[in-house]
């Protein structure tokens, strides 16, 4: 699956990444772990036959499989790489058989006995066959979890330009510009978001941060007012508040044309 997304990797590199000795085989976690190791969005599948058909025209398909019994369990990873509708089967490298046939009816009673798992290798910037806005976005945080922020920013691109309502899609975006050193187009992105969202209190403290690394520092303490009043309770997000608005106090201002807000810069 890796090698198809285009990763240079063999098993034996991935074993150590992978297998757990002391249950001889391994778990969800670890492969979702190894795909983001190597850049990649782990995006696990709706459990349903018809993301599972959208995404093996696409590309291969990690899947857990039961072979055994419901009591009595067999566990198996394989890849789907195809599905025969002419002889109702489905194709599968499994194991080291390179092309394994299973009857359709063979494959489903595995997979659900398997809880229909199955993941996909997502470049930054693909995204999934399927309309799948929220389970997207919560691979893609959990790749910038492991990676930083500056690897995801193109998945999250692709993520507002499919969904451009999508607020955690849009702040990880911005998020990630800012990150780079985009300040100026995070910025950008926080106010379209601070537009949809009026009220929201992250949204805004991070503007507030964003305008004052721009030196705007009149616009930064007029959002931050707004960020205050949006989130009077006491917690985290008030804290993170509170810091920002000492910062931005603390600092000279920088008058230029990055400070006016998006809708009257030229």
């Amino acid at each position: 699956m890796l090698v198809q997304s285009g990763v240079t990797i063999s098993p034996a590199q991935l074993e150590q990444q992978v297998y757990v000795p002391g249950r001889k085989g391994s778990f969800q976690v670890e492969l979702l772990a190894a795909t983001r190791r190597h850049g990649r969005v782990a995006y696990v599948l709706r459990p349903e036959l018809r993301a599972l058909i959208a995404e093996v025209a696409r590309r291969p398909v990690v899947v857990l499989q039961n072979l055994g019994l419901e009591a009595l369990p067999r566990w198996h990873f394989a890849v789907v790489v195809g599905y025969d509708a002419a002889n109702d089967s489905v194709i599968l490298r499994s194991g080291t058989e390179r092309r394994q046939i299973m009857t359709a009816h063979e494959f489903l009673r595995s997979w659900a006995l398997g809880g229909q798992w199955a993941m996909v290798a997502l470049v930054p910037g693909e995204l999934p066959a399927t309309d799948d806005s929220d389970g997207y976005v919560r691979a893609v945080a959990a790749l910038e979890a492991q990676r930083g922020s500056t690897a995801v920013t193109s998945a999250y691109a692709a993520a507002v330009k499919r969904w451009p309502e999508h607020r955690l899609a849009r702040l990880g975006l911005a998020n990630a510009l800012q990150a780079e050193g985009r300040v100026v187009e995070a910025v950008a992105e926080f106010e379209s978001l601070a537009a949809q969202k009026p009220g929201d209190a992250v949204v805004l403290n991070n503007l507030a941060d964003g305008l004052l690394k721009l030196g705007c520092r009149d616009r930064a303490l007029e959002i931050i007012e707004r960020a205050s009043r949006a989130q009077p309770e006491p917690g985290r997000i008030r804290d993170a508040i509170e810091a920002t608005r000492r910062e931005i106090e603390a600092s000279p201002a920088r008058a230029g044309a990055a400070c006016a807000p998006t809708e009257e810069r030229p």
